[in-house]
């Protein structure tokens, strides 16, 4: 478990608040977003508030009158049912499903996403993250209006984690890219208290022709100049992205020309006038959980492996040592391969 020292936590309503004014995509209240809240109490709405009809029109000597106001409904009776449901946390928060496997979820539009600066080599290269962004039932009611916000406060303070602890699913697909989906996120928040990541493998890396056999660019497993794998860079950028971007979905306008943008050094002005996203948020704990399949015969073979040993060349062209095929198999063991 990871921690990292918080000094107290909040929700960030204001800063939700401030990010709407600046047309950020972090919240966005409209209809589609709010019908999943609003779509809670349709049910209960029905049954128990007696909602005001639209009075007949009057009838006069002159003849019918058409009738010109218009019906509203008053904020108790929308209030009412809502408050109603923020009792139940089994509707309140809803959890979402992981993809089964790689085909279940390569029916998926996912994307990869580059909408802040990454300090990471390989940026968003190898992660697949949906584009839009699920905005939590919490969010829209946050602000609607004083009393909705107290309420719903409040129902997040009884729920585990505050409304402050998120679930994330990361599929390692064939031992080539990850697939991120966020299963579980109360409300936006910029100091979240822990994070559940469930690892799962899924499929095995394909085999290489012979004539890749030494490349180590077709491998995540393989090394850099004196860097970690690529496996390492990727996980490492999806922890930079959500403490620079949070748990949505594309935050920059593609047209600002977010790709390829990775691996460049910017001053501050050049960051904030290419439009990168940096919401500053924290998390207090990290917990990995790696799962094993259920059958292993989908993992990969030890000697795929192989594909990427090589000779490295370190800086001055000094040859590194070659690394021996039982090492590799020693560090991956319970790292990359939970067997």
């Amino acid at each position: 478990m990871l921690n990292v020292n918080v000094i107290g936590t909040s929700n960030c309503v204001k800063e939700e608040m401030k990010s709407m004014k600046r047309g950020s995509s972090i919240v966005n209240c409209g209809s589609q977003q709010v019908r999943h809240a609003l779509g809670l109490m349709s049910a209960y709405a029905r049954r128990r508030m007696p909602f005001a009809a639209c009075p007949k029109p009057r009838s006069t000597k002159a003849g019918p009158r058409e009738s010109g106001s218009t019906c509203y409904v008053q904020p108790d009776e929308i209030a009412a049912p809502v408050v109603f449901l923020l009792g139940d946390e089994s509707k309140f928060v809803m959890n979402r499903s992981a993809p089964i496997d790689y085909h279940d979820a390569s029916g998926l539009k996912r994307t990869p996403i580059e909408d802040v600066y990454f300090i990471s080599w390989y940026g968003s290269t190898g992660i697949r993250y949906e584009p839009k962004s699920t905005t939590p039932a919490a969010t829209p009611l946050l602000l609607v209006n004083r009393q909705l916000h107290r309420e719903t406060k409040d129902a997040l303070e009884r729920i585990p984690g505050r409304g402050r602890s998120y679930s994330l699913d990361f599929m390692l697909a064939k031992e080539e890219l990850l697939w991120l989906t966020w299963t579980l996120v109360p409300a936006y928040a910029q100091h979240v208290d822990s994070i559940d990541v469930t690892v799962r493998v899924v499929g095995a890396m394909r085999v290489l022709p012979a004539f890749h056999k030494w490349n180590q660019w077709h491998s995540i497993f393989s090394g850099g100049d004196g860097g970690p794998p690529v496996a390492v860079w990727l996980f490492y950028s999806v922890l930079e992205r959500f403490l620079k971007a949070g748990s949505v979905g594309r935050a920059l306008d593609p047209k600002l020309g977010e790709y390829g943008r990775s691996g460049r050094c910017y001053s501050e002005e050049e960051a904030t006038r290419l439009g990168f996203v940096d919401r500053k948020i924290t998390v207090k704990h990290l917990n990995i959980d790696c799962v094993s399949p259920a059958d292993e015969a989908v993992l990969a073979d030890t000697e795929s492996s192989r594909d990427w040993w090589y000779t490295r060349q370190l800086s001055g062209l000094v040859p590194a040592s070659h690394t021996e095929p039982m090492d590799i198999q020693q560090h991956l063991r319970g790292v990359m391969r939970p067997e």
